[in-house]
């Protein structure tokens, strides 16, 4: 027994003496690990800046370097303590023994460490060592009428047994859009599926072009699929695929396309993967063999409006009593398409001209709807594109037959051929267009309209303009055109003109308007035509037979004299915007008008009204109601008019939804005494009833709003800036009574110096309406 027990002891003290050199061996091994995972994690790093996703081999191998060096600084901690003693001379059967099984463990270490630095060697043979996120939310637009169908398909998803769904409709219905809310609500679940990948494919689309989407999603390395074959790059595919949960989105398939020769798993319950295509043609997803189908059909009437009313804008669809009626007509002849629906209502936002949208319903209701659905000989009367990267030679060239072309945020190629178009009646392009490509439409004689507003970087139109002879609406808003084309003179039929918010706009050609004599509506408001040239522009205008709309800026007094002076002007203002009119003392606006701003006017005292006959006056027609003076009128703004005392003619605006008055020094009352003011409330009318919003700045002297409070029924926001002499609120109890959603917006001291007359009832209620700003 002493002999085993001193052998044992001897074999102990050996490996007691290896200590050293063992620790110095796992502590260098460890270090050089330590070295390769900072490599890894700074790869991953870097890779996820650029929102891609590690895999699940990576992230278990940098857990697995973690907790190593845990166990290994302890084991680190244990042998400082065994060298101590043995530096004591500590001899004992006991202490060897303690000794022979640290040497062991740490022996194990090192073998481990060592494992795990090989391990991270092969991580780069990994077919995706990091995968991009599951998803990346798609933008999308408001939904209608899609709800029920989210529901069916997502408990697919949900549903084990269905791996293959197909959604199918015309074309502009919501496949796509049902595909993006679907798409979008994953990315809330991301932990359902290892791969997300979304596939766009065209009416052409190679199987290579799709394994490149594939490809470029997964984040394979070049050098693994550039210059391989068809063959090679489904292989590779297959490898990544195969063993991940996978959800594929295929939006737009025209045909059958073949899984496996893309390199895509069979979509089965072992793998638990599953595929959702769009398509236009049922036949498409029995092809494809679909688990699963479902119809997207066109919306119903209400539906549809809601739609519409959505993208145009309540403000613009109550802007006139007849705008509803015209919106309906549009709608109906959309036919519950919501990609049209969208697109029109877009067109229309914030235009509050009653010609423009008679004439687009008139266009709409004369004209078919039809759009290819599938079947077999059918026609192609309606193209709708939108968000198209780019749209090919070969698909325009299969316009020709459309009687409406909508392109929205699409990008059109070069066309080496000039197709023609021999039935087109509307165009409508809000792309991101510099010049009109070249070839696009060059033969429409059956063009009625063309809208190419924002086009925000168009600088010319085509030379070919003059050929569309039956042209009688033309768009061009928004755009960076300097010059008008003298070609426009031949549009003897055209009846809208719209000019808006073109900043770069120079060079109108004396004596093009005056030939547009079919002209009903001419806009320019907010364009920068050169100054010297408004007096002739207005003198053009007045010479148009048939002209009864205009809206248009102008600067300095003496074109606006020529307005003021010419009964036929003043009374087809419909937008109006003076600026920097010096020596101006008054103003004389006509009942027709819909929105006013005033710019800079330093003489400007009073506003007169003008009657509906020749020649200014003072006061209108005595058979015209005066609360119906203005009632077209919506927005007001008035800035820096330092000797303007009040803004009593307001009165007579009961339609009014908007009112900004800033930097008016002499101002003291909006509303004041006399104008009409008694008569107006003999007749019962509520002054500002369908207010919204009411902005008032900088303005000193101003101390009421009205000689007594008001309901403001319609109110929504107050904002009020540097006003200090205004020291009670305009409000009546019924006002901070109501439930509307009011924001009062204004300074702290302001509210805090605010007088009330009934200081617990008025204060406690509206308090939570003040929002306090901060300068």
């Amino acid at each position: 027994m002493d002999v085993a027990a001193d052998c044992a002891a001897k074999g102990a003290a050996h490996s007691r003496d290896q200590l050293p050199q063992n620790l110095n061996s796992l502590a260098n091994s460890m270090e050089e690990l330590k070295h390769v995972y900072q490599d890894v994690k700074e790869r991953v790093k870097r890779e996820e800046q650029f929102q891609n996703k590690r895999t699940r081999e990576v992230d278990a191998w940098l857990c697995s370097v973690e907790n190593m060096e845990r166990e290994v600084n302890e084991l680190m901690v244990k042998s400082d303590i065994e060298i101590q003693k043995k530096c004591l001379g500590s001899c004992c059967l006991t202490n060897c023994r303690s000794s022979y099984k640290l040497g062991k463990m740490i022996r194990e270490k090192v073998a481990a460490v060592a494992e795990l630095q090989s391990r991270a060697d092969t991580l780069d043979e990994v077919p995706v060592p990091l995968i991009r996120p599951a998803v990346n939310e798609m933008p999308m637009e408001k939904s209608v009428g899609l709800d029920l169908l989210f529901d069916k398909v997502w408990r697919w998803l949900e549903d084990e047994q269905v791996g293959t769904i197909g959604i199918y409709g015309i074309p502009g219905v919501g496949k796509t859009t049902l595909l993006k809310k679907i798409y979008n609500w994953v990315l809330k679940r991301n932990n359902e599926f290892d791969v997300v990948i979304w596939i766009t494919v065209s009416k052409v689309e190679t199987i290579e072009r799709v394994q490149e989407q594939i490809l470029n999603r997964l984040d394979v390395p070049d050098y693994k699929w550039k210059d391989r074959s068809q063959d090679e790059k489904a292989l590779e595919i297959f490898q990544v695929l195969k063993t991940r949960k996978s959800l594929l989105f295929l939006d737009e398939i025209w045909e059958r396309l073949d899984l496996m020769a893309v390199g895509i798993p069979p979509l089965n319950n072992e793998n638990k993967s599953k595929l959702v295509l769009t398509t236009r043609f049922q036949q498409v997803c029995h092809h494809m063999e679909v688990q699963k189908m479902v119809e997207v059909e066109c919306l119903g009437e209400e539906e549809a409006f809601a739609l519409f009313q959505a993208n145009v804008g309540e403000d613009t669809l109550n802007s006139h009593p007849l705008m509803p009626n015209l919106a309906r007509i549009i709608v109906q002849e959309c036919h519950g398409v919501p990609l049209l629906l969208v697109t029109i209502g877009r067109a229309l936002a914030g235009s509050t001209a009653l010609e423009e949208w008679k004439m687009k319903a008139q266009m709409f209701k004369n004209q078919s709807n039809e759009s290819q659905a599938g079947e077999r000989g059918r026609k192609k009367k309606f193209v709708v594109q939108e968000q198209v990267e780019l749209i090919e030679a070969y698909e325009v060239a299969t316009w020709k037959e459309a009687q409406r072309i909508l392109l929205w945020d699409c990008s059109v190629e070069e066309l080496t051929e000039s197709p023609s178009f021999l039935n087109l009646e509307t165009l409508m392009v809000s792309c991101k267009l510099m010049s009109y490509p070249s070839g696009l439409f060059g033969y429409m004689p059956m063009i009625r309209v063309l809208d190419l507003s924002k086009n925000f970087g168009l600088i010319e139109l085509p030379v070919e303009i003059d050929r569309f002879a039956s042209l009688q609406y033309l768009n061009l808003s928004y755009t960076q055109i300097v010059k008008l084309p003298i070609q426009l003179e031949k549009l003897s039929k055209l009846r809208c003109l719209i000019l808006d918010e073109m900043h770069l706009l120079r060079i109108i050609p004396r004596q093009l308007i005056s030939k547009l004599s079919s002209l009903q509506l001419f806009s320019i408001f907010n364009s920068m035509v050169a100054h010297g040239d408004c007096k002739a522009l207005l003198k053009e205008l007045e010479c148009l037979e048939h002209l009864n709309e205009i809206s248009i800026r102008l600067k300095r007094a003496l074109p606006t004299q020529t307005l003021f002076n010419s009964h036929k002007l003043r009374r087809s203002i419909r937008q109006l915007s003076l600026q920097d009119c010096a020596g101006m003392s008054f103003v004389q606006l006509s009942p027709h008008l819909q929105m006013l701003e005033i710019y800079a006017c330093s003489e400007l005292r009073f506003v007169k009204i003008s009657a509906e006959k020749e020649g200014p006056c003072d006061m209108v027609h005595p058979n015209f109601p005066s609360h119906q003076y203005f009632c077209k009128l919506r927005e007001v703004e008035i800035v820096f008019c330092p000797r303007l005392l009040n803004l009593t003619w307001l009165a007579h605006a009961q339609n009014l939804v908007s009112l900004v008055v800033r930097n008016c020094e002499s101002l003291e009352e909006v509303i004041g005494e006399g104008g009409g003011v008694a008569e107006i409330e003999q007749d019962l009318v509520v002054v500002f009833s369908g207010l919204k919003t009411l902005h008032l700045w900088s303005l000193p002297k101003l101390k009421s709003i009205y000689g007594r409070p008001l309901p403001f029924p319609s109110l929504r926001e107050f904002n009020v800036r540097f006003c200090p002499s205004l020291r009670k609120l305009p409000f009546d109890s019924d006002t901070w009574a109501s439930k509307n959603p009011l924001k009062i917006k204004g300074e702290e001291e302001w509210w805090d110096g605010l007088e009330w007359e009934d200081q617990n009832s008025a204060k406690l209620s509206l308090s939570p309406c003040f929002v306090p700003v901060r300068w």
